[in-house]
């Protein structure tokens, strides 16, 4: 049974946009007396809440790491094995 190649896309591109996600909220000032504040860009600005929704990775995360989680459980199986045995 080959690696789901689309599988491996998804679960890498959900890991991105997370990183991609928190490095975005975050925007850096810096104040008047020289010191640099991190204020949370969705309570700063509003209208970037709704980027949000562009972001909800973690169900396609969860659901493609439960494919290849399957996928692999099925190959022990068919190769004799079973969830109490150590892997070979």
């Amino acid at each position: 049974m080959e690696r789901d190649r689309y599988v491996d896309f998804l679960r890498a591109w959900a890991i991105v946009l997370v990183v991609v996600g928190h490095w975005v909220i975050t925007g850096l000032e810096r104040h008047p007396d020289g010191t640099i504040g991190a204020p949370e860009l969705l309570a700063t600005v509003p209208w970037t809440q709704w980027l949000t929704l562009g972001f909800q990775i973690m169900p396609l995360f969860f659901l493609a790491g439960g494919h290849a989680a399957a996928g692999s459980w099925a190959r022990t199986l068919t190769l004799g094995g079973s969830a109490a045995a150590c892997p070979p």
